[in-house]
């Protein structure tokens, strides 16, 4: 998953909250043409121009009308004019699960985002968001463009916390973990309360649940989660 700047020069950025949450599109330009590296722009545009066809852009959105947020949307749009590939708005999300406000992980685990839109047998995508938190969303994403032909090529967004490139899918050693812990327990529990298995899981979702002190506080975690 490739990555522009930290979080904090994101949110300390007055703009940010007028591309966010007041659905100003041209803030967004400017905070992408402001945070976002040269040298990540040309690896996407490499990545995306070395398929045949190129990789279409496409971000994790609601419906044009149906959100105040013009971040991730514009980040979107934004990059495929960078490296002049195509994007698609086509693909949206279903579900109105505001995830950007959710600081709860297990909120964030119980509560998955849905999406529909077509998607090109065969084509490739590259995935943009504004914000990388635990990569539930972009992995959802990535779930629904690659179960319905489609290839994801890169992931990326504006900011992640220490502005790092960061692994999405779980890493050998923590997908062990996961199968192993709390008497091997996760494997059942997790579909039972979220609906996908552990490999579905993104490596920071996966490393959360890790660090829980038993499989009856991620069961009650879950389940206050579905509640709300």
């Amino acid at each position: 998953m490739m990555v522009h700047c930290r979080r904090k020069a994101l949110f300390d950025d007055w703009r940010y909250e007028q591309a966010k949450r007041h659905a100003d599109a041209r803030r967004a330009v400017e905070l992408c043409e402001d945070l976002c590296s040269e040298k990540v722009i040309g690896e996407l545009y490499d990545l995306g121009c070395d398929t045949d066809p190129p990789a279409i852009v496409v971000a994790p959105a609601m419906p044009v009308g149906e959100t105040r947020n013009a971040l991730g949307r514009g980040f979107a749009a934004w990059l495929a004019r960078e490296t002049s590939l195509g994007v698609e708005t086509r693909i949206v999300q279903t579900n109105a699960v505001k995830r950007d406000l959710i600081t709860n992980p297990y909120q964030r685990l119980a509560h998955s985002p849905t999406f529909e839109g077509p998607v090109q047998q065969g084509g490739s995508y590259i995935l943009a968001d504004d914000v990388f938190t635990m990569g539930g969303t972009l992995a959802a994403l990535r779930g629904f463009i690659e179960s319905r032909g489609g290839n994801v090529v890169a992931i990326t967004t504006i900011a992640e916390k220490e502005g790092l490139h960061v692994p999405i899918s779980l890493d050998p050693e923590t997908k062990t973990a996961l199968y192993a812990v709390h008497g091997g327990v996760l494997a059942s529990l997790v579909p039972q309360r979220i609906g996908f298995g552990l490999d579905c899981l993104t490596q920071p979702e996966g490393r959360f649940l890790l660090r829980e002190p038993s499989a009856d506080a991620i069961r009650a975690g879950l389940d206050r989660a579905r509640d709300c």
